[in-house]
């Protein structure tokens, strides 16, 4: 038998392949209502401590039947899910939740054949305490948990009725990125392998880091070959691996995930937010590397990422840009992500933090020469490489010339590359602008 090792994580994908009518799996409301009062595993939390004895557990054949396995290595539960009181009080039943669990089926209902139905997961999900935010397409489902064990919990319960596997957030983002119709039809055992392909990449990017550096987001780090092309066709769990379904042109995609991260300007709770800053100040500063995206674009959270990128040293920054990749300029067009983005930029003074927010600007930053927002990014970057921004003025040249706000942005930026003139002029030519005209 082969092994699934397993990295648990806050997200699952679960694909309800499955899933078909059985009227004798619906209830009603009143019994829904009895069968949680009876059963408070339903939407309880592990206990304190619970995350532990999932993780060092055996899984018996009834519960893991595939001789799935956890490798724990990189498990780790974001501070404010820890710190946060209303959680906490989620957790009276644990007494008779340890006395009942060994005799339930999933949930006290006995499914032993296997057969779940589609409503009764969506309304379970729906109802489901640990669960953040759900991404239905098809009969492919995305859940984000708020935290790593609520997610080790569901995936037991769920793990011999449906194929389910962990996943990562960035899965996640791009499956609200993407409408259901393009990437429903995924195949999910193709999403796993493809992460796990993703793997030797990363560790062969890893050396960017050195002396003491622990990369621990393998998600962001991808392979080069893919930032010089114009279009992209994907179908997996990663824009930046090549691998979504449907062709998708980079200015679209760059669009969306502007309009993502504006989604996530509440992501966090003033609660939540004080508890980090809080944080902060007794030197915890390790959860910024956990949720860095949402983090940066917070209408609040912003303010705690720019606070804890001044207090990090080069090798953290470095970590930070990693974990952002080729969002960061999506990011650095979002009203929040910007102070985020342009704090990063302004405490980037090494040729380790500046070469790599190069490699990961040179993807989607064209697109900010134009955007009200983002075009204060690109003249901050233009301080340390001139050149980068040429290409993407050279690149990006007929939006430049057509729009009113482009040229001048080319206008403040002429000085850092004045020989370089002739060469842009040339372009304007070839889609009939006359630079020399519109400069004046």
């Amino acid at each position: 038998m082969n092994l699934a090792i397993e990295e648990p994580s806050k997200v699952i994908k679960m694909r309800m392949g499955g899933a078909r009518l059985h009227k004798q799996a619906r209830y009603g409301e009143k019994t829904l209502r009895s069968e949680r009062r009876n059963y408070p595993s339903y939407e309880q939390r592990l206990p304190e401590g619970g995350l532990q004895k999932a993780l060092s557990d055996s899984c018996d054949d009834e519960n893991c039947p595939d001789g799935a396995m956890f490798n724990t290595k990189e498990v780790s539960i974001d501070f404010f899910d820890l710190n946060s009181a209303e959680r906490k009080q989620q957790m009276e039943f644990k007494d008779d939740y340890d006395e009942a669990k060994e005799g339930l089926h999933l949930y006290g209902h006995d499914i032993s054949k296997g057969v779940l139905e589609r409503s009764f997961i969506e309304g379970m999900l729906e109802n489901d305490i640990r669960v953040k935010d759900i991404k239905y397409g098809g009969d492919l489902i995305f859940i984000y948990f708020f935290t790593v064990e609520d997610s080790i919990s569901f995936y037991k319960q769920f793990l011999p009725y449906v194929e389910i596997h962990f996943s990562e957030a960035y899965d996640f983002e791009q499956a609200v990125l993407l409408s259901s119709s393009e990437w429903a039809s995924i195949t999910l055992s193709s999403m796993y392998n493809s992460s796990k392909d993703n793997d030797a990449c990363d560790q062969s990017s890893s050396g960017l880091l050195e002396n003491g550096s622990h990369l621990e987001s393998r998600k962001y780090v991808t392979c080069e070959y893919m930032e010089d092309e114009s279009a992209v066709c994907f179908h997996g769990t990663d824009t930046e691996s090549n691998e979504w379904h449907g062709e998708l042109s980079e200015r679209i995609l760059f669009e969306k995930k502007i309009e993502h991260f504006t989604h996530l300007r509440n992501f966090f709770s003033r609660s939540e937010v004080k508890a980090m800053m809080q944080s902060l100040e007794v030197g915890n500063i390790d959860f910024v590397f956990k949720n860095t995206k949402e983090l940066a674009v917070g209408n609040q959270s912003n303010k705690v990422m720019q606070e804890a990128i001044g207090l990090l040293p080069d090798v953290g920054i470095a970590r930070i840009i990693q974990n952002l990749g080729y969002d960061i300029a999506p990011i650095a067009a979002n009203k929040h992500g910007a102070y985020t983005v342009q704090m990063l930029i302004s405490v980037s003074k090494t040729s380790l933090t500046q070469n790599l927010l190069s490699k990961y600007f040179r993807k989607f930053g064209g697109f900010l020469i134009t955007h009200e927002i983002g075009n204060y990014t690109i003249q901050k970057i233009l301080r340390f490489d001139p050149n980068l921004i040429f290409e993407l003025f050279i690149s990006n040249i007929k939006d430049v010339v057509g729009s009113e706000l482009g040229i001048k942005v080319l206008k403040r930026c002429l000085e850092f590359f004045p020989d370089k003139k002739a060469a842009l002029a040339q372009k304007a030519r070839e889609h009939g602008r006359n630079l020399n005209v519109l400069l004046l």
